[in-house]
C-alpha cells in the first residue's frame, strides 16, 4: 500500500521551489511507493491547475482565495500586516486538519508551510502523522520565529545543499534529522525548450559577447550591481537582466543599475529584458551566464540550467553556489568582495573561447550525474518512507 502524502505549498513567487515540485512530486506520485495530494495553502487557481495537470490529486487547503504574501511593505506597517494577518492564517491552519488526518505524511517547504501545518497538526495531537520538512534556506542574520523548534519536531528535515544543511545545525536543528538533497533540472526539458526560440525579440549584441543575468528577483542581493560595474573593464561584451521589475522593491533598484551604468559609461550595453518564460530559449543565444549574488545562496537552479545547456557559468562564492560549480572544472567562481574579481573571471572566458566551451561541456557532464531528477526522486522517496515510521507528533 502506498505512503499517502500531503504536499504543501505557499511560495509567493514561484522561482526554484514552485519549479522543483512541477518536475519532482510526479516522479513521487508515480512511483507507486507514494501518493501525492498537493495542497496550495492559499487556493490559488493559477497555482493549483499546474499540479492538477500533472496528474497530481489537488486538495484546497482554504477557500479565502486571499493573496500569498503576507505583506509587501516595510518597517511598522510591514509589523502591523503580519499581525492582521493572523485570523487569516489560522483560519488556514484549521481547514488543513482534515487533509492532515487523511495523510499518513506531511511534506512541507516553505516556513509558512512549516508553521500552518504543525498548528494543525496540534488539533490532531498523538494522532498527527509525522512531517519532513524540504528547507530551501534561511536568511542570513534573520531566521523566522521557532524555526528550530518547528524543524525539531520534524521526523526528518532535508537541505537542499550542504551550506543549507550546515546553517540549521549551526542555528541548532538536530544534526541526525538533517539530510542533504541536492535540487534538480531535467535536461531534456530544458534543452528542448532552448530549441523553440525567444518568444519575444532580444536586445542586439552587436559581435560582442553576450552576459546574462537572469535572477528570479530583482534585488540588490542578486549582486546585479557587480555585473554592471564588471562591464565597464569588458568593452567587448553586452549584459542582459531578466526578471520581474514591477514590484516597488525591484523598481527602486533597477534605476539605482541605471544611475550606476550611467556612471560606469556601460548603459547603451546594460539591457533589461523583464520576467520571461523563455529563459532556456535566451540562454542558449548568450555566451556567459553569470549569477553574481551577494546573499547565501541555498542552491542556485539557473546555473544548474545553464550548465544543462553547456554553457559556461561564473558564480559568486555565496552560500551552495561553489558546491554545485567546481572552480576551474565545471564554471568559475568569483569572491564579491574583491574587487574587479568578477569582471576578471568574465575577460579570462571571453578571451579563451576553448576554456569557455570546455567549461561548458564538462558542467553539462556534471549535471548529468549529480543534478537529475530520477537521483532527487529516489533520495526524497527514502527520506518520505523512514519519516512515516517514526510518527512523531507535535
Amino acid at each position: 500500500m502506498s505512503l499517502k502524502v500531503l504536499c504543501s505549498y505557499s511560495n509567493s513567487f514561484g522561482g526554484g521551489t514552485e519549479s522543483v515540485l512541477l518536475n519532482g512530486l510526479p516522479l513521487l506520485h508515480n512511483s507507486g511507493e507514494a501518493q501525492i495530494t498537493f495542497a496550495d495553502l492559499y487556493s490559488r487557481p493559477s497555482v493549483t491547475r499546474k499540479f492538477a495537470d500533472l496528474g497530481l490529486n489537488v486538495r484546497l487547503a482554504t477557500s479565502t482565495g486571499s493573496d500569498s504574501v503576507v505583506s509587501g511593505r516595510s518597517g511598522v506597517w510591514r509589523k502591523l500586516d503580519i499581525v492582521s494577518a493572523i485570523p487569516r492564517h489560522l483560519n488556514i491552519a484549521y481547514r488543513l486538519v482534515p487533509a492532515i488526518r487523511a495523510s499518513d505524511l506531511v511534506y512541507v517547504h516553505g516556513y509558512k508551510d512549516l508553521a500552518l501545518c504543525h498548528a494543525a497538526r496540534l488539533v490532531l495531537g498523538t494522532r498527527a502523522p509525522a512531517m519532513v520538512w524540504h528547507c530551501h534556506g534561511l536568511h542570513d542574520h534573520a531566521e523566522p520565529p521557532m524555526v528550530v523548534e518547528l524543524a525539531n519536531r520534524c521526523a526528518r528535515v532535508v537541505a537542499i545543499s550542504e551550506d543549507v544543511k550546515e546553517h540549521l545545525v549551526r542555528v541548532g536543528v538536530i544534526p541526525a534529522i538533517v539530510s542533504t538533497i541536492y535540487n534538480a533540472v531535467d535536461p531534456p526539458r530544458v534543452q528542448g525548450a532552448s530549441l523553440v526560440g525567444p518568444t519575444s525579440p532580444l536586445p542586439p549584441s552587436h559581435g560582442r559577447k553576450v552576459i546574462l543575468v537572469c535572477p528570479a528577483a530583482v534585488r540588490f542581493i542578486k549582486g546585479i550591481h557587480l555585473a554592471v560595474t564588471a562591464l565597464r573593464n569588458l568593452p567587448n561584451a553586452v549584459l542582459w537582466i531578466t526578471g520581474d521589475e514591477s514590484e516597488p522593491a525591484a523598481s527602486a533598484y533597477v534605476q539605482e543599475l541605471k544611475s550606476l551604468g550611467s556612471r560606469e559609461g556601460v548603459n547603451d550595453r546594460v539591457f533589461f529584458i523583464g520576467s520571461r518564460d523563455d529563459l532556456p530559449a535566451v540562454m542558449s543565444q548568450a555566451d556567459i551566464i553569470c549569477v553574481p549574488s551577494v546573499c547565501r545562496e541555498g542552491f542556485g537552479l539557473v546555473a544548474i540550467e545553464a550548465m544543462a545547456l553547456g554553457k559556461p557559468v561564473v558564480v559568486s562564492c555565496r552560500g551552495a553556489l561553489p558546491e554545485i560549480v567546481t572552480d576551474g572544472a565545471t564554471g568559475l567562481v568569483f569572491d564579491p568582495a574583491r574587487p574587479n574579481d568578477l569582471a576578471k573571471r568574465l575577460a579570462t572566458l571571453i578571451s579563451d573561447p576553448e576554456l569557455a566551451a570546455s567549461l561548458g561541456a564538462s558542467g553539462k557532464r556534471s549535471v548529468q550525474l549529480r543534478f537529475t531528477y530520477d537521483r532527487w526522486a529516489r533520495e526524497v522517496l527514502s527520506q518520505l518512507l523512514a519519516a512515516a515510521t517514526l510518527r512523531r507528533s507535535g
